[in-house]
């Protein structure tokens, strides 16, 4: 059964309850308080953000900014109030991105607010809220408006129009052509929508909270068209006919065919709600907005319908049931789900409840687990990054999100009797990357000796996902927990478990990036700390090397079970990124057979010392393939050559897994002329059991060789540079072929003084050059670099040339020249020694040390305390 209530909306009625990460990327909101009847700015006026504790005075024009406003927050009003006039709200409407101007309050003084219900007829009824009103657009006269309250689709409050006198009057039927209107009397707290009608003119809607003793501004303005959402009521990916769709307090309604297809026409709002509604089916809202322009922008991408869920009767009361719980008659719920802008998932995201009042609410709270049912046991999001909320007393309420300390901004949801309010998505800000796991290559079952080493068992790749803004970066892997399986005893039976990379890309994993620390059934690979990016570091392998202790019929295995097995962070940001992927990822088993190595082979040719080699026609021969008490046959052999002074981190050749050339190889590369040259080979029976290596022997070469490249030069940062940015990008001069023109490989070095620091040994990925990071400020350093043709030769080293890093400001750990939360972030996971630390700028409070008090200085930089 699914239960999985969410279902990721179009645009077209996008499903965005949106938070801000903590203020420090907000935007700002710029506007005028004015007194209506002098239309010259008020001094004094206090303007606030309706649920939270942000706010502003007005200056002496009149004119507030409101700053560090959450962006993307949606179910947005401001407030204005000031002695001598009525408290004023604007309707309910959206912040994006980017700044908000030309908010505008035309303040009712005490005395021109009676007047206005004087001149109205109406009488204000003390606790009633009251609505000015205005419609824009080429045609203000003549329009109809309607205001109704959404919960029951009943006339809100008594509708007046304001005559060319500016003054309301009960003759009027329609609005003049000012434009403006009145709805006297309102229920405060329920939301009401307004509309307006005119022949031959369409009109937008506008939603507004009307509060006690107080004036509520909004205004509807003239569109080019309605807007038109298609969709398909459905509940488990199957469709649902006879669905009533429909907009609250509009009158615009449909069904839903056999098809569970239905087409809407509506009038466009800065917020909205969608009702669907069936016998057996429990009433499902769906809260959103569209602007006209994203709406014609829409229009044209949008080639499918899109599914909206409505939940049955029966599979609600079955949650319940599973949850210990009932609904309560007359009480609402809420489902939502959290992402980041680009729609990936978050986990560890706790979620609070506020009432119209912004008091906490206390609530029956239930997260969903990765299997997407929501669980008693959890107190907070999993990469499921739903949460279910019951038995609400209808109004509207604030949700606030925070993970790891950090709140981000409130946004409103409606909630109605005995229906659920699909909340739209939380969004968190600043955006950080999305990835998922999924199996690479299947390892298929097979037979294993109890001594094997670096038997491949688990492939998996993580793919990135697509995101709107290239800024937002590659992840950091950082952990990955395995789940072993099987009859054999992991703690016993293994010396190590390893995790491999194809750093490459080519298929083979040669880079091993973490060893596991082997607890219970549970293997953990930490401190990775590999960089993943489109193409870049995907492609791992769990390998286990077996001790001899297994008994022989045992099997091995390993899963990835959760999204929450693997670990990462934003490398841009440091804030963590939560693993998306819908199954887990599952090993096969391995088989424990009797099994023993190749005996270690011997280098038989060149002999030992020889001299006079030709670099160019040459053959290294091994001895026979001897397999012991093991399996007979020889399946691959390895041969590995270095220059003398190398090692086999920088060789010159190296043949991984060679299954042609198993106890000879004819001239596998041209040499260097008069050249020393050291060699070894290993040999691999038919149970992947390899031998020892061969013990190095050496020969030299006879003259006339091949030339290495020519040797390199520093070009950046020029010697003696200073005030280099961190991190440090060297480069070199381009690749001067010798006898071949391939550049297939450079060396990297930095020093401090007369220590190495840096060095990337046979490095195939930065050829010319390469970004260093982990170098401290205001420090001198000497670098130098060479480089490796086709062939194996290597050039000469460069010249070594200096630079000095700049002077970074303390708390400043990312280096962008301010102190935010990223630093906070990243001084923490340096407390904690999560990564390397750098005393020079982490250490805030001079004690030679990087811990918990000197994050709490960089917090307090951050959020303006000192």
């Amino acid at each position: 059964m699914r239960t999985r209530m969410i279902n990721k909306v179009c645009a077209i009625f996008s499903l965005m309850f949106i938070f801000s990460y903590v203020v420090f990327a907000g935007v700002s909101i710029n506007g005028v308080v004015a007194d209506l009847q002098t239309q010259q700015g008020i001094q004094g006026a206090t303007v606030s953000i309706v649920g939270t504790n942000l706010s502003t005075t007005s200056l002496p024009d009149g004119s507030f900014t409101i700053q560090n406003v959450p962006r993307f927050s949606t179910g947005f009003q401001v407030k204005a109030s000031k002695t001598g006039y009525v408290n004023t709200y604007t309707q309910i409407g959206n912040i994006w991105d980017s700044d908000a101007f030309g908010i505008s309050f035309p303040a009712l003084s005490t005395t021109i607010y009676n007047m206005m219900h004087t001149g109205g007829g109406v009488s204000h009824t003390l606790g009633k809220a009251d609505i000015a009103g205005m419609v824009n657009g080429e045609s203000n006269s003549g329009v109809v408006i309607t205001a109704k309250y959404i919960d029951n689709n009943t006339n809100a409050g008594a509708i007046r129009y304001i005559g060319s006198n500016n003054l309301p009057s009960s003759s009027l039927t329609s609005t003049s052509e000012n434009g403006m209107f009145l709805v006297y009397n309102v229920d405060p707290a329920r939301p009401i929508v307004i509309t307006g009608t005119k022949p031959g003119c369409i009109f937008s809607s506008c939603l507004v909270i009307g509060y006690p003793d107080s004036v509520t501004v909004g205004s509807i303005e003239q569109v080019e068209d309605f807007f038109t959402i298609s969709g398909i009521a459905i509940w488990d990916d199957n469709p649902v006919s006879g669905v009533s769709v429909s907009i609250p307090g509009t009158g615009i309604s449909t069904t839903s065919t056999i098809d569970g297809l239905f087409t809407l026409q509506m009038n466009p709002g800065q917020y909205g709600i969608m009702k669907l509604s069936k016998s057996g089916y429990v009433d499902t809202y769906q809260t959103g907005s569209l602007s006209e322009e994203e709406y014609k922008k829409n229009k044209n991408n949008d080639d499918e319908p899109e599914d909206f869920t409505i939940l049955p009767q029966n599979i609600y009361n079955n949650i319940l049931s599973s949850l210990g719980k009932v609904h309560i008659q007359g009480r609402g719920d809420i489902v939502g789900e959290i992402e980041t802008p680009d729609g990936f998932v978050m986990d560890g995201v706790v979620v609070s409840v506020y009432d119209k009042d912004g008091v906490l609410v206390n609530p029956d709270k239930f997260y969903f687990d990765e299997e997407e049912n929501p669980s008693l046991e959890l107190n907070s999001t999993t990469s499921a990054s739903e949460v279910l909320i019951l038995n609400l007393e209808p109004g509207y309420y604030y949700i606030v999100c925070t993970k790891n300390g950090f709140e981000f901004g409130r946004c409103l949801v409606p909630v109605f009797a005995n229906g659920i309010t699909f909340a739209p998505t939380n969004i968190s800000y600043p955006p950080i990357p999305g990835f998922m796991k999924e199996k690479w290559q299947d390892i298929p079952s097979k037979n294993v000796p109890k001594s094997a080493q670096k038997v491949e068992m688990l492939s998996f790749i993580l793919n990135m996902m697509s995101v709107s803004d290239p800024s937002i970066g590659n992840i950091i892997l950082d952990s990955v927990v395995v789940t072993s399986k099987g009859t054999g005893n992991i703690s016993t039976s293994l010396s190590s478990a390893e995790l491999y990379l194809d750093s490459d890309n080519n298929g083979t994993y040669k880079t091993k990036v973490s060893t596991g620390a082997i607890s219970g059934n549970k293997i953990t690979f930490s401190n990775i700390n590999t960089e993943v990016g489109m193409g870049l570091n995907q492609k791992y392998l769990v390998a286990f090397n077996f001790n001899g202790s297994a008994s022989i019929g045992q099997t091995f295995g390993v899963d990835i079970l959760k999204n929450a097995d693997i670990s990462a962070h934003a490398k841009n940001s440091g804030l963590p990124v939560t693993c998306d992927g819908e199954e887990p990822i599952l090993g096969n088993l391995m088989t424990i057979i009797e099994g023993n190595p190749p005996l270690k082979p011997q280098n038989f040719s060149p002999a030992n010392g020889t001299t006079g080699v030709n670099p160019s026609s040459y053959t290294l021969q091994s001895s026979q393939f001897k397999p012991g008490s093991g399996n007979t046959a020889h399946k691959a052999s390895e041969w590995v050559l270095w220059k003398d002074g190398e090692s086999i981190e920088t060789f010159t050749l190296y043949r991984i897994e060679d299954t042609i050339n198993l106890t000879s190889i004819i001239s596998p590369t041209p040499l260097e002329g008069l050249t020393k040259y050291w060699w070894q080979v290993r040999h691999q029976n038919g149970d992947n059991l390899w031998s020892d290596w061969s013990e190095p022997t050496c020969f030299v070469t006879s003259q006339d060789g091949i030339n290495p490249p020519g040797k390199p030069t520093n070009q950046s940062p020029e010697n003696d540079a200073t005030n280099v940015e961190l991190p440090v990008r060297l480069e070199s001069s381009q690749f001067i072929p010798g006898s071949h023109t391939a550049h297939v490989a450079s060396q990297w070095q930095v020093f401090r003084g007369e220590t190495l620091i840096f060095d990337t040994k046979r490095d195939v990925n930065n050829l010319t050059s390469i970004t260093v990071s982990g170098l401290s400020y205001n420090t001198q350093y000497l670098w130098r670099v060479r480089h490796q043709d086709q062939f194996g030769a290597w050039s000469q080293w460069s010249d070594f040339t200096n630079f000095t890093t700049k002077q970074g400001m303390k708390g400043d750990l990312n280096g962008d020249t301010q102190i935010d939360i990223s630093d906070v972030i990243l001084c923490l996971r340096m407390a904690i020694s999560l990564d390397p630390v750098d005393i020079y700028l982490g250490d805030m409070n001079d004690d030679n040390n990087v811990d918990i008090s000197d994050v709490i200085l960089i917090l307090r930089k951050a959020i303006g305390l000192e």
